[in-house]
């Protein structure tokens, strides 16, 4: 005859783990315990370790971040104290009328413009474009501007000057940056502007009663690509009343969110509907139209513009910001 267990005696012997639990001591039960609760504290303490010092970097990282953005804004008000703000007074001439404007895609940039009188009847202009952005581009403008201004008074001419900037660039170019140029000398008295490419997008001729026309000029190098190389400059008569707009490619090629180009035809366009206008107003419309264009998308390159003007009637002060 088979023998008969209690269900509870066959329930326990064949769970090996509850047998074996159930013949461990109290102590055995909480030295475990008390080992697991050890390692999860050892955890903890890793991860609170561990957030602290995430904490304390970004802490580092946004500190960082402000004083290079107030270095930065230090930079850009440098920058633009290094523009003309207004028109040199000249006591003999005043047919003038000036306008610029810099707006960097970043909070400094490469892009620039200069002027100046050379004597009390000749009066020089320039715009430049650095090939690269932020603060490299803004210190190679620094340098330019420098040496155009202390070099083409004692020149012999336009293109000498523009030579010798090249050569100056070309011949420490490590970085292998170059620069677009456009300059000119309008003689106030003969009313004759002699002007020199190097390399740089084509101005509009602003005639007073005509639509803007694209200045015809010998094409030059970007400066700072080779040295000795021999600019050549062309000359134009204007009537009280035309003037010149001289612009960077940040203009032409501001792109939309569909990533279309401005491009120069929609600039004329511009251009001609603002033709009578002070030149303040002027500039301001065309990098008004130029933002309504791009819409949402962002500035992709630095924009300068400046324009020169013979005046017809009776002058205010001309002025650039």
């Amino acid at each position: 005859m088979s023998e008969v267990f209690p269900a509870a005696e066959v329930a326990a012997s064949s769970r090996p783990d509850v047998e074996t639990e159930t013949r461990r001591s109290p102590r055995t039960i909480a030295t475990r315990h008390g080992e697991q609760t050890a390692a999860l504290a050892a955890v903890l303490h890793d991860l609170s370790a561990k957030l602290e010092e995430l904490t304390a970097t970004r802490n580092a990282l946004a500190a960082l971040k402000m004083r290079l953005d107030n270095e930065l804004c230090d930079a850009h008000d440098v920058q633009v104290g290094l523009l003309p703000k207004i028109l040199p007074c000249c006591p003999e001439h005043d047919e003038l009328e000036v306008f610029g404007m810099v707006a960097p895609a970043r909070g400094v940039g490469g892009d620039l413009y200069d002027f100046f009188w050379i004597d009390d009847h000749r009066f020089f202009f320039m715009i430049g474009d650095v090939s690269e952005k932020g603060v490299p581009a803004a210190l190679l403008m620094a340098v330019i501007k420098t040496l155009m201004s202390s070099h083409v008074p004692s020149s012999a001419g336009l293109c000498e000057a523009l030579a010798f900037v090249n050569d100056k660039l070309a011949e420490s170019n490590d970085a292998l940056m170059f620069v677009t140029a456009f300059c000119g000398i309008l003689d106030v008295r003969a009313r004759e502007l002699e002007y020199c490419d190097g390399g740089h997008n084509v101005p509009w001729l602003l005639p007073r009663e005509a639509p803007a026309a694209l200045v015809v000029k010998r094409t030059g190098i970007a400066l700072g690509i080779e040295r000795g190389f021999r600019f050549q400059s062309s000359k134009i008569t204007l009537r009280p009343g035309d003037g010149i707009f001289l612009y960077t490619d940040g203009i032409t090629e501001a792109m939309n969110a569909e990533r279309d180009l401005y491009t120069e035809e929609r600039l004329r366009g511009t251009l001609d509907r603002t033709s009578g206008s002070p030149l303040r107003d002027l500039v301001q419309e065309v990098l008004d139209d130029v933002q309504r264009f791009a819409g949402s998308a962002p500035q992709s390159d630095d924009i300068a513009m400046l324009a020169v003007r013979l005046r017809s009637e009776a002058p205010g002060e001309g002025e650039t910001r």
